[in-house]
């Protein structure tokens, strides 16, 4: 057990940050392997892998209001077949921008040829992914392809290519005669080819099953996002419909690429990870608890229809729901079980072939960062020192301050507001908190709690961004049953929207187009870190109460985050890490649960941990610039309005002149 001065911390908090209970996830997710909506992470919930749209030609049908009929089951099993690189198609002649031409409009045609291409057209990924694609001129019209995101590696030949022409484009542009505002979203698209150029070429050990890793959420982060769709055309039942019947392929191809990386890398997925997927297909497949049928219902009851309609639509999505779709996601449940392995459960990524380098590159995709495993590790230990120092040092000087830390645990604290009300905490904070933060732009918002077949996972809370043509209040879902988050809830809610996602989202929103579509989780995650462990503060605490919380809201992610750098980056066996953290009073029990994790969900806690310092690290470089003329809300929304990016780009037009 970890000590501060003579006193030992709560080891009911020390094991309940260990198991990750203050994440959250942009699109909830999606993440061990619950079904959590994607958020924006904004958020907008959550790092996607590599590829950013699918390239499947559109289906060139166009919507209409008639009922589509309901697909029938098949009785054919799908065969698994190892992927095979098709065909390269046929190249078009590159044609560079004209020189002659004003840089700045080529620059807006060419962000959205960029985007388009993104986009491809996929409704799935307009509708959970952009807050307003038709501020972009993406139509329900247009947008006609219904293909859920799957893995691929029959994608990369041709969009490596694509991409080869974009970024020669990209290149051709006269970069001095761009606007300031230009120049960021230039900044960012070259950063964004290059790290998925290099993403691309090491994602073949990708998950696609497991939530809470580096991709955008695995197979069941559909769940989450069709839950959040606004439904309020008879466009948008078509295109729900459409996305249901892609689910049955979606699973197949997770099937066949766990397969092929089985055959190629002797990559096996982890038991834990098998075992959620089977056990979320089978709880997805329920009619009995099944959030997509009465998410549904409701939404379509409230349409401006017919009532003949709306009956003939909510019959539909239950025929399908409880036919074909339960079907598929049986089979699935059973197919899926023969990659429960334990063979490689003492393993980490850079113990498989190629899977050094695509724990490094995928890092980098993460944090945002150009920065070796061990370079992370050595900055994230070095703040974490930090950070035990003051307060040991805090205890054995102001053992006073320390009484009132262990009252605070104890629900002895008395606090200015009702900390069991999310009434309460999102008043006080929206106030309190309008000193240092632009709290004018939050949008309306409400706060409930999570549907119940998404709590009990690695979320006790997430954001739920706009949704294509939503005009109602944006939402923060918490799970009120999570294990120690009564002690967190006002900070989750900070970190959430408070401050935090929602409040970033609002700031970024004139100043982030195309880049809206890669979310780099060192950028998003460290933002709402570093909120919520500044938001004591402002409920009255000393400055030596809030160093005393600050540290159990991270401790457990820090040391996760060095685990998983350790194991799946630097190669430490299970003896060294137990070793390891029990210098930080960790017991073996624990440890073993922390090696566990960093198996089954690589790089999930590093965003948190090292974003958190590297933000604060960046504030404290601003005011140390702005010492004169310090504006706190001015650096804050100055910061927000960046967007998501690399941390170099952040540093480039937060500090630069």
């Amino acid at each position: 057990m970890y000590k501060v001065g003579a006193t030992a911390l709560s080891m009911t908090l020390l094991v309940g940050s260990l198991a990750g209970c203050g994440k959250k996830d942009a699109e909830p997710s999606v993440e061990e392997t619950t079904l959590a909506a994607e958020t924006a992470d904004a958020t907008g919930a959550e790092a996607k892998e590599t590829e950013n749209a699918s390239t499947a030609a559109p289906v060139t049908t166009e919507p209409t209001t008639v009922v589509p009929t309901t697909v029938e089951p098949t009785t054919e099993e799908p065969t698994t077949e190892e992927p095979t690189t098709e065909e390269p198609t046929t190249e078009e002649e590159l044609v560079l921008p004209d020189p002659n031409r004003d840089p700045s409009e080529v620059f807006s045609e060419l962000e959205q040829e960029i985007l388009e291409y993104r986009i491809g057209n996929n409704y799935y990924l307009a509708v959970s992914t952009m807050e307003r694609p038709e501020d972009y001129g993406f139509t329900r019209d247009k947008l006609t392809d219904y293909t859920i995101y799957n893995f691929r590696v029959t994608d990369k030949e041709n969009k490596t290519k694509a991409e080869k022409k974009l970024k020669a484009k990209l290149d051709a542009i006269n970069y001095d005669g761009l606007t300031d505002a230009q120049k960021l979203a230039y900044d960012k698209l070259q950063y964004d080819f290059d790290i998925d150029a290099r993403m691309r070429e090491q994602a073949e050990l990708a998950s696609p099953i497991a939530p809470n890793d580096e991709t955008r959420g695995g197979i069941f982060a559909f769940i989450g996002a069709l839950y959040e769709l606004p439904l309020k055309t008879e466009e948008d039942l078509i295109g729900y419909q459409k996305l249901l019947e892609a689910v049955p392929k979606t699973l197949q191809d997770a099937l066949d690429f766990m397969q092929y990386q089985l055959d190629e890398y002797g990559y096996n997925q982890l038991p834990e990870k098998v075992r959620a997927a089977a056990e979320n297909a089978v709880a997805i497949a329920d009619p009995e608890d099944n959030i997509l049928l009465t998410s549904y219902e409701e939404k379509v009851r409230a349409m401006d229809l017919p009532e003949e309609t709306k009956e003939a639509y909510i019959r539909q999505n239950e025929e399908y729901l409880c036919g074909p779709l339960k079907d598929a996601l049986m089979k699935f449940s059973r197919d899926i079980q023969k990659f429960n392995s334990s063979s490689n459960k003492t393993r980490g990524l850079c113990y498989y072939e190629g899977g050094a380098e695509y724990y490094d590159v995928m890092v980098r995709k993460l944090l945002g960062v150009e920065m070796k495993p061990q370079e992370i590790f050595d900055y994230i230990e070095a703040h974490l020192k930090a950070n035990l120092t003051l307060n040991q040092m805090y205890a054995q000087i102001k053992p006073e301050e320390y009484e009132a830390y262990e009252a605070f645990y104890q629900g002895k604290y008395e606090r200015p507001y009702d900390p069991t009300s999310v009434t309460d905490i999102a008043a006080y904070y929206t106030t309190a908190m309008a000193k240092d933060y632009p709290m004018e732009l939050l949008p309306a918002y409400e706060i409930s709690e999570m549907p119940e077949i998404l709590q009990g996972g690695s979320y006790n809370a997430y954001y739920v961004p706009a949704r294509w043509g939503d005009t109602s209040p944006l939402v923060i879902r918490y799970d009120p049953y999570m294990s120690g988050f009564e002690l967190l809830f006002d900070s989750v809610l900070c970190h959430e929207g408070l401050g935090g996602h929602m409040l970033q989202c609002a700031c970024a929103d004139e100043n982030d187009k195309v880049s809206t579509m890669n979310n780099y989780k060192g950028y998003t995650e460290g933002w709402a870190e570093y909120v919520q462990c500044e938001s004591s503060k402002y409920a009255g605490m000393s400055k030596e109460l809030v160093a005393f919380r600050k540290l159990d809201l991270t401790f457990g992610q820090d040391l996760e985050a060095l685990a998983d750098l350790a194991v799946n980056g630097l190669g430490w066996s299970k003896d060294d890490l137990y070793e390891y953290l029990d210098k930080y009073g960790v017991a073996k029990y624990d440890a073993q649960q922390v090696y566990d994790r960093v198996i089954a969900r690589p790089g999930y806690s590093l965003p948190y941990s090292f974003g958190e310092k590297k933000t604060l690290d960046l504030m404290d470089a601003y005011k140390r610039a702005h010492a004169d003329d310090l504006d706190v809300k001015e650096m804050h929304r100055k910061y927000m309005s960046i967007g998501t990016t690399s941390f170099d780009i952040v540093e480039k037009y937060f500090l630069g002149e």
